[in-house]
């Protein structure tokens, strides 16, 4: 029962291979379904021994069998020399051993000679040996899946002439007869099941086998500089295809505008360029895998393969990243064994090699565009620099003008006051002399005369007033030292000094808290006294209500004189701000027209601005926006710290 099970193993790999053989034709399953033949026969003849119910097969059956089993040395070579560079002498030498040691079984029957039979199977060993040396030899070269599977196969090998050395030696040995006997059925089945499994592998333990090949060529991909341009992404890649697979070309091949494009080949032969077309690629992918290359072909790619020195070629898709597909191409001068497992993995892995060269694509892509980059940024340098020089010179030219405006404002102060001193000398005198002619006129004056002196009086004090206004306005806005200043004792200051006005007006005066602010004090008490003072004087018929209101923006604060007085059209909102310009006639409310054009003045001096809302008869708003401390937060600052806080 053992023998039959041990045979079975033989011809399930004998039945694929045969298999194979029929349907692609290829003359490597045929080699090795000769090597699992003579198992098969054996099988065969034991299962007719059995059935018939004899002892003994009968001596021609006998003879065959013998004739076969002693064959499969010379056919495991016959295999071993499609796969790898096997000697002449070799071969020769083992058919030699072959026809010495069978020849006289056919003069012995099936008698048995110990010193025959001995000799007999030490040259088996000795040949099989050899044969799964050059195996194991052919698997060193190879990684993966096929070095798993050629590995596998030369122990199987070697194991299957230990088994026969021990069947053969063990009559020789009377005591340990038995002991041998079992050995050796136990070598005959390890050497089956060695065979199945390298020859018919489950699909999970060649992913397995081939994981070792994927990881190679991930290293290898992964391992590849940032600098790597495409071309040599897809050689590196060729190249650890071909170290993998063990084959002696081996061809990338992209899709192109006008067909299949090689972008990389690594190989010993080179013969021309690689020319193929799209439909010749994919008829070339449909065939049954691996190709014979003829010597006569109508295929450009089958053509090339021949030039090449190959005998056979493989092609698998290339899985690219895009919806496109590629292919690679496998040349080989024999017949590969195994090398399918792997080359369909080594395609699939071609996603990561075109990843890989879309990034140098991409890094080469950013190099020039830094080089484009540095080139402009050295243009722009060069007239930064023209307009940095000619920039200067502006500068100097506006240092200088400003300079001499400086120097014009100096003066200009200085004319002011000393104008303002001389102008109000003669005032005072015209002021004076008049209360005086009209003390020493006897009479008293007629009123003619009295409505002259008097005109001349009041346009005197006008004069007078108009002129400390203008030098009041010359000096607002100039260049004064900023630092904090509290708005609430500044409005008690004004309100102190606008006390007799509210208390004649019946004004009603209220505030918010109210800030500090960073300005300067003389300049924020004259700015809320024009503002507060003007709603004082340009009321409604109902006693004043102005309120003085605080509101933090994120630029600094906004204060604003609310009034319930006579309001004013807001098409004249900018016009209000200007030096002498008045809505209303002299005759009705008295002023200058300074007063609004020295608060712009002084808001605008400490980078503030200021404008006015109103409604015409129904009260108006000024506001001005004054900078903060530097060292008080923000509303947005304040805000987060309070929801922080929360």
């Amino acid at each position: 029962m053992v023998t039959l099970i041990i045979e079975a193993f033989f011809a399930l790999v004998f039945v694929r291979a045969l298999i194979a053989y029929a349907w692609r034709r290829d003359t490597l399953q045929r080699d090795l379904a000769l090597v699992f033949f003579p198992m098969t026969v054996l099988l065969v003849l034991e299962i007719i021994r059995q059935v018939e119910g004899i002892p003994r097969l009968p001596t021609i059956p006998g003879l065959l069998g013998i004739t076969l089993l002693l064959a499969q040395p010379c056919l495991t070579l016959r295999l071993v020399r499609a796969v790898r560079p096997v000697s002449r002498a070799v071969s020769w030498g083992a058919f030699a051993v072959f026809a010495v040691t069978t020849v006289p079984w056919y003069f012995l029957g099936t008698r048995q000679v110990p010193v025959v039979t001995l000799s007999t199977v030490i040259a088996f060993f000795i040949v099989q040996g050899w044969a799964a040396t050059l195996l194991m030899a052919e698997a060193r070269r190879r990684v993966g899946a096929p070095r798993a599977r050629l590995t596998l196969a030369a122990s199987a090998t070697a194991v299957l002439g230990l088994c026969l050395l021990a069947a053969g030696a063990g009559p020789a040995f009377d005591r340990a007869e038995n002991v041998i006997h079992l050995s050796s059925e136990v070598l005959a089945l390890l050497s089956g099941v060695g065979y199945v499994v390298a020859f018919l592998p489950p699909r999970w333990l060649r992913q397995v086998w081939s994981g070792g090949t994927a990881y190679r060529v991930h290293r290898q991909m992964a391992n590849a500089p940032i600098s790597e341009t495409p071309e040599q992404t897809w050689q590196r890649y060729a190249r650890t295809v071909r170290e993998a697979s063990g084959a002696s070309t081996v061809i990338v091949l992209l899709p192109g505008e006008n067909g299949p494009v090689c972008v990389a080949i690594s190989g010993d032969a080179r013969p021309a360029e690689v020319v193929t077309t799209a439909q010749d690629l994919q008829e070339v992918l449909d065939l049954p895998q691996p190709v014979p290359a003829p010597t006569a072909t109508g295929s450009p790619l089958l053509a090339y393969a021949r030039q090449a020195g190959a005998r056979v070629l493989t092609a698998v898709p290339l899985q690219l990243p895009s919806a496109e597909q590629g292919a690679l191409v496998l040349l080989s001068r024999r017949r590969p064994l195994f090398v399918e497992d792997d080359a369909r993995l080594l395609g699939e892995l071609g996603a990561q090699a075109a990843i890989v060269a879309e990034r140098g694509a991409a890094a080469a892509a950013i190099r020039a565009m830094n080089a484009q980059l540095e080139n402009r940024v050295q243009e722009r340098t060069a007239q930064l620099r023209v307009a940095q020089t000619a920039l200067e010179d502006v500068n100097h030219q506006l240092e200088a003008q400003n300079a001499m405006l400086a120097r014009s404002n100096e003066e200009l102060q200085r004319f002011a006051y000393v104008a303002s001193h001389d102008l109000q000398e003669p005032l005072r005198k015209i002021i004076s002399f008049s209360g005086l002619l009209v003390e020493r006129m006897p009479a008293g004056l007629d009123a003619d005369t009295s409505m002259y002196v008097d005109r001349i009086v009041g346009a005197a004090a006008r004069m007078k007033r108009l002129i400390e206004d203008l030098l009041m306005f010359s000096r607002a806005g100039g260049q004064v030292e900023m630092r904090p200043v509290d708005c609430e004792s500044v409005l008690t200051a004004v309100l102190d000094s606008l006390a007799i006005a509210i208390t004649e007006s019946q004004a009603t005066v209220t505030h918010d808290p109210l800030p500090i602010i960073q300005s300067n004090r003389a300049s924020i008490e004259r700015l809320l006294q024009n503002l507060i003072g003007n709603a004082l004087k340009y009321r409604s018929d109902a006693p004043p209500r102005i309120h003085v209101g605080a509101e933090r923006l994120d630029e600094g604060w906004r204060l604003t004189v609310t009034d319930n007085g006579i309001g004013l059209d807001m098409a004249y909102a900018d016009r209000i701000f200007q030096v002498f310009q008045r809505l209303h006639p002299r005759g009705q409310y008295d002023g200058t027209g300074i007063g609004l054009a020295v608060c712009k003045r002084i808001v605008e001096s400490v980078g503030g601005r200021i404008g006015v809302d109103s409604v015409l008869g129904a009260g108006s708003t000024f506001w001005c926006v004054l900078p903060a401390p530097p060292d008080e937060p923000s509303r947005k600052e304040s805000d987060a710290l309070g929801v922080h806080a929360g």
